[in-house]
């Protein structure tokens, strides 16, 4: 199988969200690679840039009204407010990797699609993504 669909729970919640809008970005950092040279010797240096190492989780969950804690515009406002502390895991439905991003911070101020069809796309930064079996 080349593709298992996924399940994303924060906080230990379980979340729906629309699966074309799904991106997921390790946080492994960007590496510079430099040349020295000494006469006809060539010798490449990488380097990792350590302050590119975010990692960054982006979905859209569908607009919705609900007389609960589920409503969407409840958990972000919750999620905003835990900045720095949201646990992101992403689970295959089947086989594949789990992913643990922790320290997850809800990075954009979303838009919320006042609309029928209207959804609300949320953008995480934190810590590397960590991978489990």
């Amino acid at each position: 199988m080349a593709f298992t669909p996924k399940k994303i729970y924060v906080n230990g919640n379980p979340i729906p969200f629309v699966q074309s809008s799904f991106k997921v970005k390790g946080g492994y950092g960007e590496t510079t690679v430099r040349t020295q040279v000494f006469g006809r010797s060539v010798q490449q240096i990488p380097s990792e840039n350590l302050e590119t190492r975010i990692s960054e989780i982006s979905f859209d969950l569908i607009t919705q009204d609900l007389d609960s804690a589920a409503d969407p515009r409840v958990l972000v406002k919750g999620w905003k407010d835990n900045s720095g502390t949201n646990i992101i895991t992403i689970e295959p439905d089947g086989v594949g990797q789990t992913q643990i991003a922790k320290s997850m911070s809800l990075t954009n101020d979303p838009e919320i699609m006042e609309t029928p069809d209207g959804n609300i796309s949320l953008v995480w930064q934190g810590s590397t993504i960590t991978l489990t079996n």
